[in-house]
């Protein structure tokens, strides 16, 4: 059965904050009804390496928050 459920999900890559030449994106499998769970989240300037990883969205935005010297709201 899990077989089966790993093949009808699919690799997917959603962008959960963007501003300041930053983001935070939520990298997670999207299912067959298009239910989208996040596995890692990461903060990464757009087009460059990746400058921090976590597998806590409330983690990548604290490094968020250090990053830019403000809160950032999470949504």
């Amino acid at each position: 059965m899990s077989i089966m459920l790993e093949a009808v999900q699919s690799l997917a890559v959603q962008t959960v904050w963007q501003g300041e030449g930053v983001e935070v994106v939520a990298l997670g499998t999207r299912d067959a009804s298009g239910f989208f769970s996040p596995r890692r989240f990461e903060v990464h300037i757009p087009g460059d390496a990746v400058l921090y990883r976590s597998d806590s969205q409330s983690a990548a935005f604290h490094y968020l928050d250090i990053l830019l010297g403000y809160a950032v709201m999470e949504n």
